[in-house]
């Protein structure tokens, strides 16, 4: 009887949309997973951007007395202390970045065990189903043979 008020109360929330915990889970880091995807590929231009702010840094200071290096005097003076405290944030981006990826893995992996724990919910309960529905054929041909 337990089995079949399961299979019952399992019925009823699926027909009225209602998710179970490995369901919500499941939607939940899914989301996560996109959100994240999402801002990764926002930041995926920031290697690039690097490395012509670097060779635009490279010209205004070997060539100071090309057109691309007539500031060269001005840039020095005003940015000598910016350019370590650029390395340091692009450093530290990166570090970011990396982090991201790392919890990205994780929450992947809990979407993963979420996605496997709902599909085993529904397999239980075809289970449950098809044990219940085999009980009412032969109570049904036990009632005909009485």
């Amino acid at each position: 009887m337990s089995s079949l008020l399961d299979r019952l109360w399992y019925n009823i929330k699926d027909a009225l949309g209602k998710k179970t915990y490995a369901e919500s889970q499941r939607d939940k880091y899914k989301k996560v997973i996109n959100r994240v995807e999402d801002q990764l590929d926002c930041m995926a231009d920031f290697e690039t951007v690097v490395e012509i702010l670097k060779r635009d840094a490279d010209n205004m200071e070997i060539n100071p007395y090309s057109a691309e290096g007539k500031f060269d005097r001005i840039y020095k003076e005003k940015e000598a202390n910016h350019r370590e405290a650029t390395k340091t944030l692009g450093n530290t981006y990166r570090q970011y970045i990396a982090d991201i990826k790392t919890q990205l893995a994780t929450a992947q992996a809990e979407y993963e065990y979420w996605c496997s724990e709902a599909e085993r919910e529904d397999r239980e309960m075809k289970v449950y189903e098809k044990k219940y529905y085999e009980e009412l054929e032969k109570e049904r041909k036990a009632q005909k043979g009485a």
